[in-house]
């Protein structure tokens, strides 16, 4: 990441390049159980890229890891605002709904009933 912070530090087109490469680093940290240092990565990618939903969600799924569901909740719904088709935040939400124990909002985000057509993406 210390090549892609001077660069980027150099030359602001390619802030999305660092948060961009923050975000992978923080789903790939998630992967390894790395739990707290992903919240690290994803929190300051989200810092450079708060408008990218992919960004901010991967951020709500950090926080959810760490039992943050509050703060889950919102990232992913600010992620499904700025991209209303991003079908992967509105699971993430779901699983942090259902976390919290709000099942019926839980039940509404994993069942996507008409939500569910050829334009919803379901990750990245």
């Amino acid at each position: 990441m210390g090549i892609w912070r001077r660069v980027a530090g150099s030359d602001p087109a390619h802030v999305p390049d660092l948060a961009g490469s923050l975000d992978s680093l923080g789903t790939q940290l998630s992967e390894l159980g790395r739990s707290a240092e992903a919240l690290a990565a994803t929190e300051e990618a989200a810092e450079l890229s708060p408008e990218s939903a992919e960004v901010i969600g991967t951020r709500g799924q950090a926080y959810r890891a760490v039992s943050r569901y509050d703060e889950a909740v919102a990232d992913l719904t600010r992620a499904i605002e700025l991209d209303p088709e991003y079908a992967w935040a509105l699971a993430q939400r779901g699983r942090a709904y259902r976390l919290m124990g709000r099942y019926e909002e839980a039940v509404a985000d994993l069942t996507p009933g008409d939500r569910a057509g050829p334009g919803v993406r379901v990750g990245y």
